[in-house]
């Protein structure tokens, strides 16, 4: 708190954005397509100290009316968007990365194709990716649907650790260019995450039903759906540049950067930007004085 209050007190007519991580890497240049204010970042570990930071802001004398925008990702929670706490309408922005209008944009840009000269490269690589999509969230669905009552559960256990982020995809499922395959089973799982409980398969399968109605590219978890993504687009840049290509009519050079470590500011520009993230921003900015875009880092 003290962080925030010094950070608000070296530039009073500029703006605080709180962030869970690294997700500024997302937020930034959206928010400053729409705010010209001085931008300082404050990174946070994990949504609970963002929204307790939220709360105990609105109640600080200094801090109630500065312009401060909280960020957090929906997850498996029901949070609604508030007076200066966006929340996002999937699972987290790792969500809004890995859909069929960013892969359009990036083929445009690190692929040069265009709907006059390509129309049937397109047409090729946006209905592979629809399939191996669909089965990605197919071989996904029992591990997420298993995932989210693990995090009901640790709500209430503390002894329940899930650690997902210590788990590489590649460990449940097998991505290739057309096929995305499983890996794991539910019986096997908990040699992945030790520090979970036994599920009844009867409540586990209740949750699959529920699962299965949702947009599963939405509310899945962003993490693995951004990996996969990942993963995918190595597999189509190696078909690009093959002379014996399945996708492409001819032979391309794509020089995108696809490492695991940045891939949130390397994929940045093509990821969606949600309607109501447009609207946030619009609606949250009290003061219009325009300066240089100024960013300063802090970490809580």
């Amino acid at each position: 708190m003290a962080k925030l209050v010094k950070a608000h007190g070296m530039n009073r007519k500029g703006i605080l954005c709180i962030f869970e991580g690294d997700d500024a890497k997302y937020y930034g240049i959206r928010i400053d397509n729409h705010i010209s204010l001085e931008r300082r970042n404050v990174q946070c570990k994990g949504k609970e100290t963002v929204i307790a930071l939220r709360e105990k802001a609105m109640q600080h004398p200094e801090l109630k009316n500065a312009n401060t925008l909280f960020f957090v990702d929906q997850d498996f929670d029901d949070i609604e968007i508030e007076a200066n706490l966006y929340v996002t309408p999937c699972y987290s922005i790792e969500n809004l990365y890995a859909t069929n209008s960013a892969l359009s944009r990036l083929l445009n840009d690190e692929f040069e194709l265009n709907d006059v000269d390509h129309t049937r490269d397109i047409e090729n690589v946006l209905a592979c990716f629809d399939k191996v999509n669909t089965q990605f969230n197919k071989c996904m669905l029992p591990f997420n649907s298993w995932f989210k009552i693990q995090i009901k559960e640790s709500e209430i256990n503390q002894e329940v650790k899930l650690n997902a982020n210590n788990v590489d995809l590649n460990k449940l499922v097998n991505v290739t260019l057309n096929d995305v395959s499983t890996k794991y089973s539910i019986e096997n799982i908990k040699k992945l995450f030790p520090d979970t409980v036994d599920i009844i398969s009867e409540n586990l399968d209740k949750m699959i039903v529920i699962f299965n109605n949702y947009d599963l590219s939405s509310s899945s978890r962003g993490k693995y759906r951004l990996e996969f993504f990942r993963l995918w687009l190595e597999c189509l840049m190696d078909d690009a540049r093959n002379e014996k290509s399945v996708l492409f009519n001819k032979k391309f050079h794509p020089k995108l950067s696809l490492s695991k470590k940045n891939i949130l500011s390397e994929l940045s520009q093509y990821a969606d930007t949600p309607v109501c993230l447009k609207k946030f921003l619009t609606d949250c900015i009290r003061t219009k004085s325009k300066t240089s875009h100024t960013i300063y880092f802090i970490s809580l």
